[in-house]
């Protein structure tokens, strides 16, 4: 079975997907029938994209036993930056970022560098070149820059995007959005 989408009869969704990795049964059964734990969308974005945003690391453990990869090169590398994403109050994914990096994901990898820039410009002109840690800075999240830097996120890796059209180092971008607090944690991160 090709995709995710098959069994359910459809085309790869938000709704769809989030529904399947939030559900260990239903994400079983779809395994059962050999559906592809690498799936990706035609935009690109894969099962486990959908696992670390909405899910939880029962389901991960599922798919990667089912042969999911987010190491590099893989279509679901930039893992980390998609949970960081869709990390806020009501979807914690600290538990999802540590799975991840303690099973070798690229904490420094950007949103998105797998998806055809061409067929998303506008995602491009959005979201730019943003690491785990740019999307935590640009959330004003200082709980989640303290967990990334401590797990090795890179302050010295350079973002821009809709809102900051010249490149900056996340340090750089903490300190001209404002957030004293954030840069100071990034910078005794860096010092330890």
């Amino acid at each position: 079975m090709r995709i995710f989408p098959t069994v359910l009869g459809g085309s790869i969704t938000r709704q769809s997907d989030s529904c399947v990795v939030t559900n260990a049964n239903l994400l079983r059964w779809c395994l059962s029938l050999n559906a592809d734990p690498n799936a990706a969308s035609p935009f690109n974005k894969t099962v486990l994209h959908f696992a670390a945003s909405y899910g939880n690391v029962e389901c991960l453990e599922l798919l990667v036993e089912a042969g999911g990869n987010f190491i590099a090169p893989s279509a679901s590398d930039d893992v980390v930056a998609h949970a960081a994403d869709t990390h806020y109050a009501g979807n914690d994914r600290t538990h999802i970022i540590n799975y991840l990096l303690d099973h070798g994901a690229d904490i420094n990898a950007y949103y998105m560098q797998n998806r055809n820039r061409e067929m998303h410009w506008s995602s491009k002109e959005l979201y730019g070149e943003q690491t785990a840690l740019h999307m935590a800075i640009g959330k004003k999240d200082k709980d989640l820059v303290q967990l990334l830097v401590q797990r090795g996120a890179d302050i010295t890796k350079k973002t821009h995007h809709l809102y900051q059209q010249q490149p900056v180092t996340a340090l750089e971008y903490a300190r001209l959005r404002g957030f004293d607090d954030i840069a100071k944690v990034m910078e005794d991160g860096r010092r330890s």
